[in-house]
């Protein structure tokens, strides 16, 4: 019997949508990177705020790894992203195209900032020299559904652009969805272009199959439940802004402080707990071409 594959995006992921229907890749999720090796690691935002590490990470269960011998479902499989680019093959393979079922609740930073939303052309690309230093990850998508988790209660201040304060629901995560399948390789090539062994996934009790890419913070990666609850802003939204072009960095910094303002990032309302899945919001940024990644795809040649 076939499955459902879901796969959920949540933390500090980039979404950037494909503008023309051609290209064989739909939509593209970009995992920037902290230097998490460093345990001093310091770094400022472009309002000169700090940024804090975070991990990037694919996870799913052990029970749907195909091999000889079926590992127990108590055992969670977690694989980091070292700079590597992942493409979903999917067996059947069904048409090369994205239904955007509702993404009303991301972080959109066209409306949030305007005039600072296009993401630097050179992370769409399958060229090292432009993404080693940028990202941890790259995925790729060519098929699926894609729509927008729970979406909780937030404020964003209108200091890029916009004439008021943007206010209601937004969501940490988005989910990818592919029905009918019997089969999902997992294929990870290293920035440099080598492929490695692909994963491969099945569902022999034909339940879904569940995978989990996020990019979490460290002050709580594992999301443990806390009881503090007191009013935090997303200061990790900060990254939004770290994947633009350095020119648009330049104009959005000399921006920022011809006003003597900070970066608009979501503030809760009312009270949103720290650290457990519903901060670290995943900004989408202004749909673009995505033809630079269209040899990561040989399939959809």
């Amino acid at each position: 019997m076939p499955f459902k594959l879901q796969v959920r995006f949540s933390g500090i992921c980039g979404l950037v949508l494909g503008e023309d229907s051609a290209d064989p890749v739909k939509a593209c999720i970009l995992l920037p990177e902290s230097n998490h090796i460093h345990q001093t690691y310091k770094r400022n935002a472009l309002d000169n705020e700090p940024l804090f590490r975070h991990r990037s990470f694919l996870s799913f269960n052990a029970k749907n790894l195909s091999l000889d011998e079926r590992l127990p479902e108590s055992l969670q499989i977690l694989r980091y992203f070292e700079q590597e680019r992942l493409a979903i093959k999917t067996t059947p393979l069904y048409n090369n195209s994205i239904n955007v079922a509702d993404l009303k609740s991301t972080a959109d930073l066209m409306l949030i900032s305007p005039d600072f939303a296009k993401v630097d052309p050179a992370l769409l690309t399958i060229d090292p020299q432009n993404i080693s230093s940028r990202l941890s990850g790259q995925v790729v998508i060519d098929q699926g559904t894609l729509r927008s988790g729970r979406g909780f209660q937030w404020n964003i201040p209108n200091t890029l652009g916009r004439d008021k304060e943007a206010e209601g629901k937004i969501a940490h995560e988005v989910f990818l969805s592919i029905e009918g399948l019997e089969k999902v390789e997992l294929i990870f090539t290293r920035f440099n272009n080598e492929i490695l062994e692909p994963l491969v996934l099945t569902s022999p009790q034909q339940t879904d199959v569940e995978i989990e890419i996020a990019n979490l913070c460290e002050v709580n990666p594992l999301r443990w439940p806390t009881e503090d609850v007191k009013p935090l802003v997303d200061q990790d939204f900060r990254w939004a802004w770290e994947l633009l072009d350095p020119a648009t960095q330049e104009n959005l910094v000399i921006s920022l402080k011809e006003n003597s303002l900070p970066l608009p990032v979501p503030h809760p309302k009312p009270v949103q707990p720290d650290g457990q899945g519903m901060n670290c919001m995943l900004p989408k940024y202004k749909n673009a071409s995505l033809a630079g990644l269209s040899k990561a795809l040989p399939w959809r040649d």
